[in-house]
């Protein structure tokens, strides 16, 4: 992630800087899946806690229409 900073409003760009979120998409070790991304406020790297990750051998792929009802 890289932050851009304006000199001419140091309070206002710090502010903004507390805003931010990043979207972390989990790299699963060889033999495994990991389940969706993690979102989390500021750019610190989030716990591996907050990744779930399952053996490829009880995945299979589907399409969207699949998994979601849709009317």
């Amino acid at each position: 992630n890289e932050l851009h900073h304006d000199n001419k409003d140091t309070k206002n760009s710090l502010s903004m800087i507390d805003q931010l979120c990043s979207v972390w998409l989990p790299v699963a070790p060889a033999g495994y899946v990991a389940l969706g991304c993690v979102v989390s406020a500021g750019t610190a790297e989030p716990p591996l806690s907050a990744v779930f990750c399952l053996t490829a051998s009880l995945i299979s792929s589907c399409g969207l229409r699949d998994c979601i009802a849709l009317r």
